[in-house]
Parts: structure tokens; sequence; C-alpha cells
């Protein structure tokens, strides 16, 4: 997976989302690839720039120091992403999908990316907070395109698998956020 690759599968997802999905089925990286190339410098990225630009500025931050708070969002972040593909691959099957680990990572991380995104964006100055709203509305459109895709769940159920999939992934970020805050 080389970086010109995916700036090339990440440009024309924006643009083209379902030529983009369609990009990524076809190149078919390892969710070890896609995890570890793509989607951990990009959540790096996001969560230093929140941590340490956006955090100092926002009225009621926790009362962690910026490390601890940095330590609990980039493993949050980056477990969430594991364990929620974990958990969408086995869902699929329900859904009468295919189940595959490399596809539900590339499904949840590339439709994260524009999120991730926005927030490194965002982070400049509090009064562009608006462009991670506008991340997260387009992060499910693009979700919801990429199931078919990607995850093969027919469209007659396509609607029904995201919405549990994302109440999944949500729910899993909270516990991964619970469980690294109580250990801190």
């Amino acid at each position: 997976m080389d970086i010109r690759d995916v700036i090339m599968l990440v440009r024309t997802l924006f643009a083209q989302p379902e030529k983009g999905w369609v990009l990524i089925r076809g190149a078919h990286y390892p969710w070890q690839q896609i995890f570890g190339r793509f989607m951990l410098p990009l959540v790096f990225l996001s969560t230093l720039a929140v941590v340490y630009i956006l955090q100092p500025q926002v009225e009621g931050a926790p009362d962690l120091s910026p490390n601890q708070l940095f330590l609990i969002t980039l493993t949050g972040s980056a477990g969430s992403i594991l364990l929620g593909g974990y958990l969408i691959a086995a869902l699929t099957p329900r859904f009468k999908g295919i189940s595959s680990m490399d596809m539900a990572v590339a499904l949840v991380s590339f439709a994260y990316a524009p999120v991730f995104l926005a927030s490194v964006i965002a982070s400049l100055h509090p009064s562009l907070q608006l462009l991670n709203l506008v991340a997260m509305v387009y992060m499910l459109y693009l979700y919801f395109k990429g199931t078919g895709i990607l995850m093969e769940v027919p469209r007659d159920r396509q609607m029904g698998f995201t919405v549990v999939s994302i109440i999944i992934l949500f729910v899993v970020r909270l516990f991964t956020a619970f469980i690294l805050a109580a250990f801190l």
C-alpha cells in the first residue's frame, strides 16, 4: 500500500463514492495494511491536532493531562476501528452479506477518513467545528454506499445493516473510551 495509492483512493472516494469503493474492493488490501499504513497515521494526526491544538482552547475540557487525553483518544479510536471492523465482519452474514475482516476494516477506515481529516482542519480554530458535523454526515453517506460494494449486503438490507453497524461502532467507541479512562 503506497501513499500515492491511498491518496488516490481517498480522493476518488470523496468525489465519486461508488467508484472509490469499487477501487478499494479491487485493491483488496489486507486489514493490517489498511490499519497500519492508512488509518493509524490518520488517527495519530487527528488525535495530535485535537488534543494539543484544540483541547487547550476549549472551556470545560476534561481534567486529564494532555498526554493522558492523547493516549485515551488514540488508543480508543484505533481500538474501536479494529474491534468495530471485527464485529461488523461477524454481523455481515446476518444481513446476507459476505464476512471479511479485510473489507470490514476497509469500510470503517475509509468511511471514517473524512471525520479524522475534518478534525485536523477544525482543530485550527473552534469556529471550524461545524466542519466536524458535515464530515460526520458525509461519513454516514460513504459508509452506507460502501456496505453494498465492500460487504456485498443486498440493497434491500443495506439500511438495516448500516443502522445496526453504526450503532455497534458508536457503542464500541464509548466502551473503549470508558475502559481506557477507567485505567487512567
